[in-house]
């Protein structure tokens, strides 16, 4: 959005002509991260000659890394590729200004979310007295959804509000009674205004916003014909209000929770859907193998699956929390064996009927191969999955250890087996039916009958790693281990 940019291009031209003096900038995070915000704070900068203007140089605050992002994709951008670091430099700067005798308290315009001053009031320096008033960009008064700024750091508005300092509250209805359009654009005078730089950026902006946010602000406008216009609602009754005087008690009775009230932050978390799709496809390459006849798509749809889900879901996942490792080894297994045997399949296409004959043998092989090389490495398959039930430390008790490390050997000596057997009777049913329940009781082993023992055996099996966990319990004294598994 451009309209941040319109706002520091005007406080340049106020200051320029003596209307206001503009004593700092700082930049924060909000509809876009710091690291973007940042950069585009400098180009305008330099391209409006601020510094020559005014002396003053934009101070980085803090950005989404401190901030509960408000949009729903955002939250998902930020988890796939987090903000760039905080900074304290705006809310010390802040600080600075407000305990300096020789300067007139200061007037505090945030545009958006206030995560800046909130953290120069939260450290207890701030000389509130040095503050004259602050204009929050942010409200809603019809009880709906709270508006970005403030939903973006609901903890820092509360803040503000909640302190000694006027504050003005300047909500989305405010600001909706000013429109920008086409009209307006077209009586710029170009190029020899600084705002005609972001002109290609309005352009743009009046076209897309009636049609994917100006509706949604129009609902938020409807307040009935009781209400005439306002400028703004304040965050207290202690604190003056600037209304119409007929409707100053209706509007602050009718309407301060909503504009007062700050949501407590919502939890992210990754949709149940998407949840839901992630362990279906964890072993979806396998259930394509099975399901689809010709060997050569078969192979060529099971690694597509295993790329996806390794590349993408599991990936996702992995940013935003949900997962403790990534990649995880099943799924690098499913991606280098099928990704092999679709090469294979598809070089030696006059061999294909030898092919289809072996397919079990060559799967059941790569796999065991897979399950064993992840054992040697130190990353057995099951502990990523329990790392993702009990955490990390507690996965790293002994007894889990071995856990996985048993089951890992199970598994390859499963796979093996059932390799070795279609190997020897290609096309006998009563192998691939002694394979599949090889292969299955390993399965039900690893999920249902192997945890449940240890669980219901830990004393017995911690009694055969007593050294190993006295150790672990040194350095993990917080932590006490249950027998609870993945």
């Amino acid at each position: 959005d451009c309209d941040d940019d319109l706002a520091v291009l005007a406080a340049l031209s106020l200051h320029k002509r003596q209307i206001l003096h503009l004593d700092g900038i700082s930049i924060c995070g909000g509809n876009a991260p710091l690291s973007h915000t940042w950069q585009d704070i400098h180009a305008l900068w330099e391209h409006a000659d601020g510094f020559q203007i005014t002396n003053v140089q934009p101070v980085k605050g803090y950005g989404w890394r401190s901030m509960q992002v408000a949009v729903g994709w955002l939250r998902w951008y930020n988890k796939i590729r987090q903000d760039g670091m905080d900074s304290e430099d705006a809310s010390t700067a802040i600080i600075e200004r407000s305990r300096d005798k020789s300067l007139d308290p200061a007037h505090i315009l945030m545009l958006g979310p206030p995560t800046n001053l909130a953290k120069a009031i939260d450290s207890g320096l701030l000389d509130q007295a040095g503050v004259s008033h602050v204009y929050l960009m942010g409200g809603e008064l019809t009880q709906q959804t709270l508006d970005l700024n403030f939903r973006t750091d609901r903890a820092s508005a509360r803040t503000i509000i909640e302190s000694n300092i006027p504050t003005t509250i300047i909500p989305i209805q405010t600001c909706a009674q000013t429109i920008v359009t086409k009209s307006y654009l077209e009586r710029l005078d170009c190029p020899s205004m600084a705002a005609c730089a972001i002109l290609p950026k309005m352009n743009q902006q009046i076209k897309l916003m009636p049609r994917f946010v100006n509706q949604a602000v129009k609902k938020r406008c409807s307040l009935g014909e009781d209400y005439g216009p306002w400028i703004v609602l304040l965050s207290s009754p202690s604190k003056t209000t600037t209304m119409p005087p007929n409707e100053e008690t209706l509007l602050t009775a009718a309407r301060r929770p909503s504009v007062v009230m700050i949501q407590q932050e919502e939890q992210i978390q990754v949709p149940a859907g998407f949840n839901l799709l992630r362990k279906m496809m964890e072993w979806a390459p396998l259930w394509c193998f099975l399901l689809i006849d010709n060997v050569t798509y078969a192979y060529t749809a099971a690694f597509g699956v295993a790329a996806f889900d390794m590349l993408f879901l599991s990936f996702v996942q992995y940013k935003m929390g949900k997962l403790q490792e990534w990649p995880k080894p099943l799924d690098a297994i499913f991606l280098s064996v099928f990704g092999l045997l679709t090469i294979l399949a598809w070089i030696y296409q006059e061999n294909v009927e030898t092919i289809e004959l072996y397919s079990g043998t060559a799967l059941n092989t790569g796999l065991a191969l897979g399950f064993f090389i992840s054992w040697l490495l130190g990353r057995p398959v099951v502990s990523g999955y329990q790392a993702d039930e009990v955490g990390v430390e507690k996965a790293s008790h002994p007894v889990m250890v071995h856990m996985a490390s048993r089951m890992s050997v199970m598994f390859t000596i499963a796979f093996s087996a059932a390799a070795v057997i279609s190997a020897i009777w290609p096309e006998s049913d009563w192998a691939i039916l002694i394979c599949n329940i090889a292969v299955g009781g390993a399965l039900l082993t690893a999920y249902k009958f192997y945890p449940s023992y240890v669980k219901n055996h830990t004393e017995e099996i911690a009694a055969l790693y007593e050294d190993e966990i006295v150790e672990w319990e040194a350095k993990h004294p917080e932590l006490n281990f249950d027998g609870e598994l993945a």
